[in-house]
């Protein structure tokens, strides 16, 4: 019998999200700190997996 496949699991991942936030800018305009998340406007694909903590399921 073959190795079983997860299927649905608990992981740490990257994903792109565009959201309006309270941030606080550096003398350069750059992101100093992130204070507050005040609504999500769009989530893009996940981009990379870095690590699979706990399989909930496997494929059959």
């Amino acid at each position: 019998m073959s190795e079983q496949k997860p299927r649905r699991v608990k992981a740490k991942i990257t994903r792109v999200v565009t959201e309006i936030a309270i941030i606080t800018l550096d003398r350069q305009g750059n992101v100093d700190e992130y204070i507050e998340h005040i609504e999500e406007l769009e989530c893009g694909e996940i981009s990379e997996v870095h690590d699979v903590h706990t399989v909930l399921s496997y494929h059959d």
